[in-house]
């Protein structure tokens, strides 16, 4: 378990580490504009959000071993010729690569750490509490908080960390196999014939949470877009690290407050109501940096809260068989709310209407949230 969750971090910290700083380093080097910045991160995400709705199927026919490690291989491969190429041509295929690779390697991981984390509690009789998904989650924000301070990093020195990461995580890729198979007794079944008919009620929390994307993909290129206002660091995105930070402090509060505790639909609307808020005091304070820090802040209790209400409402479904066919096209509405975001932000070169695009289509997703009564 130890070496699986080691894999998971560095992994984490290599996506982000690249991905993240990267396409801002190079438009410091004036190599590519703010806006081409979003058609990466298009690309890149896109790829990341709808490949697990692919991946989980495959896992029907291939071990799950195999597509973790092979996703985790294109994935660090992609991203290691980035970081030393860093052309924006090369950048745009290989972001298209590491979404791919990502997107297996996040799947199958999640697959793997349940299963060993379930084989632990069963050898243990059930007596322990391992919190496995909150490790999981601590994991992704404190690579998430770490990787933009690289920007800092003189150019070898920055590749030469990359590197050291890359060779870290085929380390953990060998001893993975060393130490021997996770859950080698079970195949990952997706449960059953998917029943037919269409669920309205799924339809319209996968569309609020399409839009919950949209509006948290922000902090990737629109919020880093307005840095000539304050930081004046080339590459480093803080709004990310403390975006991070504030998740994880949400995440300690949120154990303590039995207020958010049940799926409602009226929990998941105030997490989006507080999204809108957020975007619309973006849009009105984007020339001062406190009002930014403030609205940030709002938009990452927005978006905590409305994902696990969200996720937790789709799993309240009576087609019990579709569950894990639901969590991949949740997947994939992140690939069409992040993508989308990040390709508006490309084509209008301007912050201000990407907000308000965005804006509008939290406005619809909460509107078809409140539909949720007379589905």
């Amino acid at each position: 378990m130890v070496n699986l969750l080691s894999a998971h971090f560095f992994e984490r910290l290599l996506f982000l580490g690249v991905a993240i700083v990267l396409p801002l380093k190079m438009v410091g080097a004036k190599d590519m504009s703010i806006a081409q910045t979003g058609l990466f991160y298009s690309f890149l995400l896109f790829m990341y959000r709808c490949t697990p709705l692919l991946f989980s199927y495959l896992s029907r026919f291939i071990r799950r071993e195999l597509i973790f490690t092979t996703g985790i291989m294109v994935e660090s491969s992609s991203l290691l010729l980035m970081a030393h190429m860093q052309v924006p041509h090369v950048a745009y295929g290989c972001a298209l690569l590491a979404g791919v690779g990502g997107g297996a390697a996040a799947t199958m991981m999640i697959s793997l750490i349940e299963s060993a984390d379930r084989d632990a509690k069963l050898l243990a009789g059930n007596s322990v509490n391992h919190d496995i998904f909150n490790i999981h989650l601590m994991l992704i924000n404190a690579s998430a908080f770490i990787s933009p301070f690289f920007a800092f990093l003189p150019a070898r020195i920055y590749q030469g960390i990359v590197t050291i990461i890359f060779l870290i995580l085929m380390i953990t890729l060998y001893n993975f196999f060393r130490l021997g198979k996770v859950a080698d007794h079970e195949r990952h079944l997706t449960g059953g014939k998917l029943l037919p008919g269409f669920d309205k009620h799924f339809f319209l929390i996968w569309t609020a949470a399409l839009s919950v994307w949209a509006a948290c993909s922000i902090v990737y290129a629109i919020l880093p877009s307005l840095d000539s206002h304050f930081m004046g660091q080339d590459g480093v995105n803080v709004w990310l690290s403390f975006d991070a930070v504030i998740v994880v402090a949400l995440f300690f509060l949120f154990r303590r407050v039995s207020l958010f505790q049940h799926n409602t639909m009226g929990n998941a609307s105030i997490g989006m109501i507080a999204i809108l808020a957020a975007l619309l005091f973006i849009m009105l304070g984007m020339h001062d940096f406190y009002i930014l820090l403030v609205s940030l802040s709002v938009l990452a209790f927005g978006g905590y809260l409305a994902f696990g209400q969200l996720y937790g409402l789709a799993m309240q479904t009576r087609f019990t068989q579709r569950k894990t066919f639901y969590l991949g096209l949740l997947s994939f509405s992140g690939a069409l709310g992040e993508g989308g975001t990040q390709a508006i932000f490309w084509l209008t070169r301007d912050a201000g209407q990407s907000l308000a695009i965005t804006f509008g289509i939290v406005l619809m997703g909460l509107f078809a949230l409140r539909q949720l009564d007379a589905a």
